[in-house]
């Protein structure tokens, strides 16, 4: 079998102008005890110094280096939902975050764009995101096959959401992504369309997955919506097996 780097970075460098992923450790080896997150922005662009001679590898390295706000801003709120899992929920005994090598990194979006195209995300049109979906249900079915399925997926923003969530509901989810859903439950309350717990049918056995839609970082300041306002919310933390009166801070 071949690695899960060479599997997820062939379906990603299918696409012309591809962008590569950073992928944690805890998502290559298996690592015993490790959470596993991932995290999905909206696209990257390039400027016209940078524009057509990009690099596959520069978007894994700007998150590994923190080199843009929205970098560090994703670290930032990875390890918010992380910590909170490992610390409070009941549904991921004895696992431990280990930064950014519990991390795998992505966006909705496969490929880079030009900045003209591609520098506010109300220039991206649904058929772009649609155009994409296919490499996010595959690189999920390479993850199970390697049996490193996240524990946590945080969406940032609200555009790719929809199809984010509708991989895993029974309605709507293709049957080639190469995952066993056994439930999908969406929270109530407040958190409705902001938080899912999905019940995977991992290497051993249940495997749960907290699927989390958070603001994205250069949204206008508001506690809606981000990490800290989802997981405090009663609702939220019953859903995903945490006491439902503590606050995230």
């Amino acid at each position: 079998m071949d690695t899960l780097r060479a599997e997820i970075l062939r379906e990603y460098d299918a696409r012309e102008s591809a962008i590569n992923p950073f992928i944690g450790r805890a998502f290559e080896d298996a690592e015993a005890g490790a959470l596993r997150v991932m995290t999905i922005g909206i696209n990257a662009y390039l400027n016209s110094a940078d524009w057509p001679n990009q690099k596959p590898g520069w978007f894994a390295a700007w998150f590994d280096e923190g080199k843009h706000p929205f970098d560090r801003a994703v670290a930032r709120d990875a390890s918010t939902v992380a910590s909170s899992l490992v610390s409070d929920s009941r549904l991921f005994p004895g696992l431990a975050f280990r930064g950014k090598a519990s991390i795998f990194h992505t966006n909705a979006i496969k490929t880079y764009l030009p900045e003209a195209i591609g520098k506010r995300s109300d220039q991206i049109s649904p058929q772009r995101y649609v155009g994409h979906r296919a490499t996010w249900h595959a690189e999920f079915g390479v993850r199970a096959r390697h049996g490193v399925l996240p524990h946590g997926v945080s969406v940032f923003g609200r555009l790719f959401w929809e199809w984010a969530w509708q991989a895993f509901h029974r309605q709507y989810r293709p049957a080639s992504t190469g995952i066993t859903v056994r439930r999908f439950t969406p929270a109530p309350g407040d958190g409705l369309h902001y938080a899912n717990l999905v019940d995977l049918e991992g290497a051993g056995g249940s495997h749960p997955l907290a699927l989390l839609g958070v603001r994205h970082p250069s949204a206008r300041a508001t506690s809606k919506a981000s990490p800290e306002w989802l997981l405090s919310l009663p609702d939220v933390r019953r859903l995903l097996g945490m006491h439902p009166e503590k606050t995230v801070v």
